[in-house]
């Protein structure tokens, strides 16, 4: 059967309308999937906000807000895990951890915050594993290798501690506080001279008070 040219001409603009119905509803589609996505990541950069202003219960609701929008969004669970150790409650802790890295297995904050877990729980075998892997994965994760040398020094691996803090300290090599503590590991193992040169930088670091008390009374007891 031969198609007059009117009828082509129907045809051609029914195709054409039908063509740009579905442009617009895909770039509807799309366009409110990137809505809830930059929904969800407000509400998580909210939720950052509360945290570093100390209001843990409101920085929960806003993960929880994250969450509820985009399920698969990796930083809000890490952060809720966090909000859970604050709050002791490991298990769901740890169940926000495992999904975080369930979705990104290379999310460093999140073995480390998985490591804290484990830590807390006494595991100090997967709490090593946990930390390992988040400096594996960000070799300038102070707070890693802080975790990490606790746990070694809880096992008497000194040796190990002393380590982890030497490179905490090279990351931050103004921090009076890691010098604090590597200087008491030192005194653990009868190091004196490196312990008297740890506590000598403290005085020479900070201004806290109380800070300066302890690390003179350490350095009398010593000489």
């Amino acid at each position: 059967m031969m198609i007059g040219v009117a009828q082509k001409r129907i045809l051609q603009a029914s195709t054409l309308v039908l063509a740009m119905v579905m442009i617009s509803i895909a770039s509807a589609c799309g366009g409110s999937e990137d809505t809830s996505e930059a929904e969800a990541f407000a509400e998580y950069e909210r939720g950052v906000t509360l945290q570093e202003q100390g209001n843990l219960a409101r920085a929960l609701e806003a993960y929880n807000a994250a969450l509820s929008i985009n399920p698969r969004l990796v930083e809000a669970y890490a952060e809720r895990g966090f909000i859970y150790i604050s709050y002791n409650n490991w298990s769901l802790a740890l169940a926000n951890l495992n999904r975080a890295i369930e979705l990104d297995s290379e999310m460093a904050i999140a073995y480390n915050y998985r490591g804290m877990v484990f830590d807390s729980l006494q595991d100090l075998d997967n709490a090593i594993l946990n930390f390992t892997r988040a400096i594996q994965l960000d070799s300038n994760m102070q707070d890693a290798y802080v975790n990490r040398s606790k746990v070694y020094f809880d096992s008497e691996d000194y040796d190990g501690a002393v380590d982890d803090l030497s490179s905490a300290i090279s990351l931050d090599p103004q921090s009076a506080t890691l010098y604090l503590v590597r200087g008491q590991v030192y005194l653990r193992v009868d190091d004196l001279d490196r312990a008297i040169g740890d506590l000598q930088k403290v005085l020479e670091l900070t201004q806290d008070e109380s800070m300066i008390i302890f690390a003179k009374q350490l350095l009398s007891a010593l000489q």
